[in-house]
């Protein structure tokens, strides 16, 4: 005969909870290869974004031409001109070099504020949180001062 103890049964069940929370204990980033593959647009526009990013920064080995060189003879050009996939500008610049070199610019003007408010916020934060006091106070206050504008 045997009798259901309670000692035995919350045994079980602690088993029971112990594997449940180990699956359910999984951390974001241990979660992010599997719904990226089940995700893929996420994928797709990953790749095109990390396309664009490559062909800013290796601009100088892509560029077919010089962006700035100007032909004369050569201005106005349409898309699919010989030596000029997107064709070419006014003053005869090609285009796609162009488009490269314009993409470096573009992204070093998004990374560069980003990277100097970091630099600015991380070392305010820092020297807030560990002095405190008046200077806490006097950061904090011109911190308000400039989100008010």
């Amino acid at each position: 005969m045997t009798t259901n103890t309670p000692a035995a049964g919350s045994a079980a069940l602690a088993s029971v909870d112990t594997a449940q929370v180990a699956v359910q204990s999984r951390s974001y980033w241990a979660t992010v290869p599997q719904r990226l593959r089940e995700d893929p647009v996420t994928l797709v526009f990953g790749g095109l974004l990390a396309l664009i990013i490559l062909s800013a920064v290796f601009a100088d080995i892509i560029a077919p031409h010089d962006p700035a060189k100007a032909s004369m003879i050569k201005r106005l050009k349409g898309i699919g001109y010989p030596g000029h996939i997107l064709g070419t500008d006014e003053t005869g610049r090609d285009m796609l070099s162009r488009l490269l070199y314009g993409g470096r610019l573009s992204l070093f003007m998004g990374i560069a504020p980003v990277f100097n408010a970091l630099l600015i916020g991380g070392t305010l934060g820092i020297l807030a949180g560990f002095v405190g006091g008046r200077i806490s106070m006097v950061i904090m206050r011109a911190m308000d001062v400039f989100y008010a504008f």
